[in-house]
């Protein structure tokens, strides 16, 4: 998205300057930034290792020999909340118990509802259920639109039952957090769809369409109960609110792509879902060919 391809060369040239536009960057006829760029780098670096593994294999094939795979991070100090922080300093992070980490959560989740409540996104009736929560931009291929259908099963109430892409099923008794604003033609759809399904859903559902900041996020990731993770398959390069909703102990159910197959063990610190079989997501294997189609098939 940030190095696009530009189909009118000429006029590149005179917006930036003929000199910018060099002939050796121009191919078939448009200049593909990213294939300037790398054609000139020293390295390229991936943000996860799948990410290093896409762009050998779709984006990027003629650099393959100088292009490398470095998982993002992010700093355990900054996003685990403060009271897990220091509990970490005084006892050591092993022996932090589960115990601890649901009443900081249930503290956390406090201080997130009196946020949300204080800028205007309205607040949860009750905290005491679970709470499931995803923000981030809303751009297709994070596939938030995946929520739709199974809004009113995951804050239904479980005597009851409710129509789900799966057939009927109990509620789920929880609320719901999405944040993040619309940023194509798409998602402005999502947007409307969500604001309707809040309206009937007062209370346990809660859509903040304005989630700029650190202390939103903050907040989020060590509020929530669990921390939803959607996006299409090999699209999402790395990605790290889940990684944040993990440092504050909370469990991930995610996309298995990106970041989250680079640290959640399935079944025991989250949950990692995909369409294909496992097998076929692992790339440097004797399955690396089914990876390879997986690959074309989302372009």
């Amino acid at each position: 998205a940030a190095l696009p391809s530009w189909y009118d060369v000429a006029g590149l040239k005179s917006l930036v300057g003929e000199d910018l536009v060099r002939e050796d960057i121009v191919s078939a006829g448009k200049v593909n930034a990213a294939g300037a760029l790398g054609t000139y780098a020293d390295i390229v670096n991936g943000v996860s290792p799948e990410h290093k593994d896409i762009t050998i294999e779709a984006v990027l094939p003629h650099i393959s020999g100088k292009t490398t795979g470095i998982q993002n991070g992010s700093a355990p100090d900054m996003w685990r909340s403060d009271p897990l922080n220091t509990l970490v300093l005084e006892k050591g992070i092993v022996s932090v118990t589960g115990q601890q980490l649901f009443d900081i959560g249930m503290e956390q989740k406090k201080k997130l509802n009196v946020y949300l409540k204080n800028n205007g996104f309205g607040q949860f009736d009750d905290i005491e259920r679970p709470l499931f929560a995803a923000v981030r931009r809303l751009v297709e291929y994070k596939s938030q639109a995946i929520l739709i259908p199974m809004v009113r099963w995951i804050v239904g109430d479980p005597d009851k039952d409710y129509e789900t892409p799966l057939g009927v099923q109990k509620g789920l008794g929880a609320n719901l957090l999405l944040g993040g604003e619309a940023l194509d033609g798409v998602t402005y759809e999502w947007v409307n769809e969500f604001k309707r399904l809040e309206k009937e859903s007062k209370g346990r559902f809660i859509f903040a369409e304005r989630t700029t900041g650190v202390e939103f996020m903050q907040l989020a990731t060590s509020g929530a109960d669990g921390w939803l993770v959607l996006p299409w398959m090999t699209r999402e390069a790395s990605g790290t609110s889940d990684q944040r909703a993990g440092l504050n102990g909370h469990l991930v159910i995610a996309t298995a792509t990106g970041g989250p197959v680079e640290w959640i063990k399935h079944g025991i610190n989250g949950w990692l879902v995909t369409p294909f079989s496992f097998e076929h997501m692992k790339r440097n294997t004797e399955h690396a060919a089914e990876f390879r189609k997986i690959i074309w098939a989302f372009q």
